[in-house]
């Protein structure tokens, strides 16, 4: 009875091991993203026009994220050509519409994602996103996961018709490039 007891016990103790790193692996993510969005920042050209040069460039995440407290702690005191980042949570298509980068996590679902993309569209406002047709439906920038690193694909011609100009040198760490030529 004890020795069932403590295989039992060991059991426990290491599917709690198991759940906490996979908790640590899912913040490393997030802290990655995190510190992708703000090189999309860096590296990203919007039209003259959009957002006065004093004000912040806000962030956004669309829904309630966990996300979003990485994405707090890496921008925090961050600025972009004398710009700050300012992270900003998002509930509807219409409060987006100041967003110059707007993220929206996996798990928000498909249908909503088309209705923010298909809004979004046209917009000077990159928009990120993780499920495997974002860029297909208009997404500009696709996360994915390959062997355990965090990447990202372009979707140049939705970043065109949003007026946005992405840098060539972030275009050479993308994993993939859809639609016409490079941009600056």
């Amino acid at each position: 009875m004890k020795y069932r007891l403590a295989q039992w016990f060991l059991v426990l103790l290491l599917g709690a091991q198991v759940s906490a790193v996979g908790a640590l692996d899912s913040d490393l993510e997030y802290r990655v993203k995190a510190a992708f969005l703000y090189n999309f920042a860096r590296f990203i050209e919007w039209p003259a026009t959009y957002g006065a040069a004093a004000s912040d460039i806000e962030v956004c995440v669309f829904g309630k994220s966990p996300f979003t407290a990485a994405l707090e702690t890496a921008l925090a005191g961050k600025q972009v050509n004398g710009r700050n980042l300012q992270p900003l949570t998002v509930n509807t298509g219409s409060e987006a519409d100041n967003c110059e980068i707007l993220y929206l996590p996996e798990d928000v679902n498909e249908r909503e994602i088309q209705n923010v993309v298909s809004r979004a569209e046209g917009q000077p406002i990159l928009t990120v996103g993780e499920g495997y047709q974002f860029n297909r439906s208009g997404g500009i920038v696709r996360f994915l996961l390959e062997d355990g690193k965090v990447r990202f694909e372009v979707n140049l011609s939705s970043a065109e018709k949003s007026g946005l100009k992405i840098s060539s040198k972030l275009l050479r760490v993308a994993k993939t490039i859809e639609g016409s030529g490079p941009s600056g």
